[in-house]
């Protein structure tokens, strides 16, 4: 297989760049272009961008190779950073000089938070892939940096809560220290319950076909005190079974 079909992009929302890692054997470099408040684009190549990604939707701009040779310095800065507005760039510079910190206190207080859950009988189950029992545990470990000597995660899980659509309504509505919103990936910690709000335009059938079950609440869980977080989902699953 030539370096041109082995040519991946790496566009990595939930877990952000900065957890993951280039793929052995597919990529050898990762670019991060990105910042939740200002997004650019995330690529990762082997060798040189191919001339087929080059003439495709991704630039904008009216730009087509004239031989292989032309490739990736022109490609990334056509592609990638030149399209972006200048406060864009302003953000996403200043978010990468603390990206890594930031995504190592995404994933450590995830994880506490997906243990925390996984142990209370107020919930029926838990979705999170530093988990050893989530399908996908190995595979995250294979893809993804360390933090604690675990497999980065990322900040974003769901879990059911005890007592179906109505006890979910009920989480959100308890919450005060998290923020109810449909973002994921900030500094703060949110939660939604798709199932009455993002997908509620769906019929049961349909919402399950997409993964939205009517107990699931999801979380992207943030930067504060982790004892804050607890105790904040804690009061909330007390009132949502009471």
């Amino acid at each position: 297989m030539t370096p041109e079909q082995k040519t991946i992009l790496q566009a990595d929302i939930i877990a952000k760049q900065a957890s993951g890692q280039p793929l052995d054997g597919i990529t050898d470099e990762v670019m991060i272009a990105a910042h939740y408040n200002g997004l650019t684009g995330t690529m990762a190549w082997r060798t040189e961008v191919p001339t087929r990604l080059v003439r495709s939707k991704i630039v904008l701009s009216s730009y087509t190779p004239n031989d292989a040779a032309d490739n990736t310095a022109t490609f990334t800065n056509r592609a990638l950073l030149a399209q972006a507005k200048q406060i864009n760039l302003q953000l996403m510079m200043q978010g990468i000089e603390t990206l890594g910190l930031r995504m190592e206190r995404h994933c450590r207080n995830a994880l506490a938070v997906a243990r925390f859950l996984a142990a209370d009988p107020r919930v029926d189950w838990v979705n999170f892939p530093g988990l050893p029992g989530h399908p996908q545990h190995a595979l995250l470990g294979r893809q993804m940096r360390q933090v604690d000597g675990l497999p980065g995660g990322s900040g974003l899980l769901a879990f059911g809560v005890r007592g179906g659509l109505a006890a979910g309504v009920r989480f959100i509505e308890a919450a005060q220290f998290m923020s109810h919103l449909a973002n994921i990936g900030d500094t703060r910690t949110l939660i939604i319950h798709p199932a009455s709000t993002t997908h509620r335009q769906l019929d049961d059938a349909q919402q399950r076909a997409a993964g939205v079950l009517p107990d699931m609440v999801r979380i992207s869980v943030g930067l504060e005190h982790i004892d804050d977080i607890l105790w904040d989902i804690d009061q909330a699953l007390d009132r949502a079974n009471a």
